[in-house]
């Protein structure tokens, strides 16, 4: 046969040709990425986070702060009174402590104002304050911040405020060099939040991941060998106090970027986990509730504590808290951050995301904000997402260990979902005259939602923010706004059922993008909180993007108007 499909077959010495030439570009490729892995591995672990300052937890009359010191020793913090007039600012105090040598606490610390230094003044409501830290020793300031106290109570709370919550955040590409498209919207950020009138930022989860990039990830053999302690094959193998200084490291080389450390300087912070502080996914696994994890559990939590938690929960008998939800107040608004990794727990048929204790936490926090205008609760894997739509019409229900298994849909959590839903369907039905959004992170969509019972209970509504600078793929990012806008029951409380929509925008959006909502770019979400008449305060959520083109420039890309 001389011809094949219609054309001459080449002479063996062409073919021959041909396959070296193609096993050349193979080697070719394989050899450049094997090169930028190298390479991304030099930026990856290169210049990580040497020293940050940053307000914590901040009430009326009192603030937390935090910070981290690349040397022990003596430092001040010196608070001012921002200006309010000509006059200029006001130098409060200057604050003497001490950064530990050995505490294991990687230079991080923390000083509670005034409650470490007795007969200061207390600080007054609803005023703005700055401060600065010096290394003593060097004569080297780390670093200044700056806050603003919360009102005293619920009659003196501004006519509008707002809050952001924000996820996810993975500003590098795959070989583990920051990424320019990654950290567009990071960039701006602190500028934007400060433009839009933002007091408090939540950050609820994945604020560092010790599992991705996968090239530089601690599972990663080729990677784990070169940040190994001496004699360790896996992090498995680690001991807590090794595992508590590997996931330090993680911190100090994702939080890298000047802008997440000015974010941090600029607003006070909340900050709750999720699975990638620890693993993709901690804890819906049954293997990861087996004694092999309690060294990788403990340690992971401990550098969350140190870096993250500190800010706002404090040490008990020089313990770290066993679990990290937390609630704060502003006025009119209060917020409650459920935690719903560290004690999550797996068997061959149950998945338990909290405690008693922590389930206790939340009803005692209903009950004692009864006369908030409004309340934010903050689940950091949210109650309904967009492809969990999907599985509640047919989708099969994997039992594994993945992203399906991890969401409030899988079946083995089903006695968790219905406790929450009975939670918030009782509250909601005794407090009619209060408003209730659930925030959201994880999945790397930003989704607004509301959510209404069958009964005469009043609406719920769900904020979804994420992801910061975790980028998906432009296919993953275009089918995702492609979701028909369906709405799906979420679960049951008796015989009420309580099901979700997509919420159209409002009148009020400037979006061009259509559609918006969902949307699956990089996002931050916006709880705009305004008073109204009779003693209740409206609300509207909003998600914040980023330009795709030229100098990055923030703009909202869903408003839901005034709910």
């Amino acid at each position: 046969m001389r011809r094949l499909f219609g054309a001459r077959r080449k002479p063996p010495i062409a073919v021959a040709a041909a396959v070296v030439s193609a096993a050349s570009i193979a080697w070719g490729v394989s050899w450049h990425r094997r090169r930028q892995t190298r390479r991304g591995r030099v930026e990856f672990e290169h210049a990580p986070l040497d020293s940050a300052v940053a307000p914590g937890s901040t009430g009326a009359r009192d603030v937390r702060f935090w910070g981290r010191s690349p040397e022990p020793g003596a430092h001040e913090l010196t608070l001012f009174e921002a200006a309010r007039d000509e006059a200029g600012e006001r130098a409060l105090a200057t604050l003497p402590f001490e950064v530990p040598k050995d505490g294991g606490g990687d230079g991080t610390w923390t000083l509670d104002y005034p409650g470490d230094t007795p007969g200061a003044e207390p600080l007054k409501p609803t005023t703005a304050y700055r401060f600065t830290v010096r290394q003593v020793a060097a004569g080297r300031e780390l670093g200044s911040g700056r806050f603003e106290t919360a009102p005293e109570g619920v009659d003196d709370t501004p006519e509008r405020v707002t809050f952001a919550v924000m996820s996810c955040h993975l500003p590098f590409d795959a070989y583990g060099m920051l990424s320019d498209r990654a950290c567009r919207l990071l960039e701006v950020l602190p500028d934007a939040l400060e433009e839009h009138g933002v007091k408090r930022v939540m950050m609820i989860g994945d604020q560092m991941y010790g599992d991705y990039p996968p090239s530089c990830s601690l599972f990663n053999a080729e990677y784990f060998a070169r940040v190994a302690p001496p004699g360790r094959a896996s992090v498995l193998d680690c001991d807590r106090a090794e595992i508590r200084a590997l996931y330090q490291q993680r911190h100090r080389i994702f939080w890298k970027h000047p802008a997440f450390a000015e974010l941090m300087a600029r607003f006070p912070c909340h900050l709750i986990l999720d699975d990638h502080e620890i693993v993709d996914n901690f804890g819906t696994s049954v293997e990861h509730s087996e004694p092999a994890y309690d060294n990788l559990r403990q340690g992971a939590l401990d550098a969350f504590y140190d870096y993250q938690a500190a800010r706002s929960l404090r040490r008990e008998h020089d313990r770290r808290p066993d679990a990290f939800y937390q609630s704060f107040a502003y006025g009119s608004v209060a917020a409650f951050l459920m935690d719903l990794r560290s004690e999550r727990r797996a068997d061959a048929e149950r998945i338990d995301v909290c405690s008693e204790r922590q389930w206790q936490a939340l009803a005692d926090f209903l009950g004692q904000n009864r006369d908030r205008h409004v309340l934010l609760l903050a689940l950091s894997v949210p109650l309904l997402h967009v492809p969990d739509w999907l599985a509640t019409t047919g989708m099969l229900l994997s039992d594994s260990d993945g992203d399906i298994a991890d969401r409030w849909t899988n079946p083995k959590m089903a006695a968790t979902r219905d406790r929450l839903l009975h939670i918030i369907h009782e509250h909601q039905r005794q407090n009619p005259h209060q408003r209730l959004v659930m925030l959201g992170g994880d999945v790397h969509v930003g989704a607004v939602s509301r959510f209404a019972w069958s009964d005469e209970a009043r609406d719920t509504y769900q904020l979804i923010a994420s992801a910061l600078s975790n980028r998906e793929g432009f296919l993953v990012r275009n089918l995702v706004e492609l979701v028909p806008h369906i709405g799906a029951v979420v679960g049951h409380d008796g015989n009420a059922d309580f099901e979700g929509q997509l919420l159209a925008p409002g009148p009020e959006c400037q979006s061009d993008d259509v559609p918006c909502n969902p949307y699956g770019k990089l996002n931050v979400g916006l709880i705009e909180v305004e008073r109204q008449p009779a003693g209740e305060s409206s609300v509207r959520l909003k998600l914040l993007g980023c330009s795709d083109d030229g100098p990055p420039r923030a703009k909202v890309m869903f408003d839901s108007g005034r709910l």
